[in-house]
């Protein structure tokens, strides 16, 4: 059963407000995520030919086109130090550069990519304490370290209540919610497609409770 291809705009579903909160999630929205055999997709095959023959600037330009994606897909997945990000980040795009000359065969670039920082992510979860930390809520992104000081109700709840969603939860609702369809991000973290509907149903149920609970307040 394939997911369908529905793409929305929120980028940081825990920074959502609860006004907002009864948004669908199949809501459009112009998020361009290169598909395979689009034209983003050829340039990025381009690139990792040209990481294959060793051209520095082409590794440099490749990183610089994903780190931020990178940064952000970490931070969703787990609590973590920025020296945690680096690392897991270095990690991922090492293992692009060793299969260059084979990367991403089946799939666009862009989700091979995301789908080997699901795996090296999920593996740091493995083998680590973090699955017994408590997340810090989605503003602890690279681009986001200045916060404000004072938050209202609806979003100190609503980032409460992502935090609390499972790694893999938290994961497909920022894929989803930063315009990958539900395929691929089924695709990303290897579940099936009901799996995704299933957490982002639970996800809107958890934003329409923080809204009830604000509304009642």
């Amino acid at each position: 059963m394939h997911c369908r291809a529905e793409h929305t705009c929120d980028t940081t579903p825990a920074a959502t407000s609860a006004s907002h909160a009864s948004a669908d999630a199949g809501t459009y929205c112009g998020a361009a995520i290169p598909s395979k055999g689009s034209p983003a997709d050829n340039a990025d095959r381009r690139l990792l030919g040209a990481i294959s023959t060793g051209s520095r600037s082409a590794v440099r330009r490749l990183h610089a086109e994903y780190f931020s994606r990178l940064v952000k897909f970490f931070t969703h997945l787990l609590p973590s130090t920025p020296e945690v990000v680096d690392d897991l980040i270095a990690d991922t795009l090492f293992d692009v550069w060793r299969t260059s000359a084979t990367f991403a065969s089946d799939s666009s670039v862009h989700v091979a990519i995301m789908r080997l920082a699901w795996a090296h992510g999920s593996k740091h979860l493995a083998s680590s304490e973090a699955r017994q930390a408590t997340p810090e809520p989605l503003g602890c992104t690279r681009d986001r370290q200045t916060r404000l000081a004072v938050r209202t109700e609806a979003e100190q709840l609503t980032a409460e209540a992502f935090a609390a969603l499972p790694p893999m939860g938290r994961v497909v609702i920022h894929l989803v919610y930063s315009g990958h369809s539900r395929q691929e991000a089924a695709d990303i973290v290897n579940t099936p497609c009901e799996s995704v509907d299933a957490h982002l149903s639970r996800w809107m149920s958890a934003r329409a409770g923080v809204w009830s609970q604000v509304m009642r307040s």
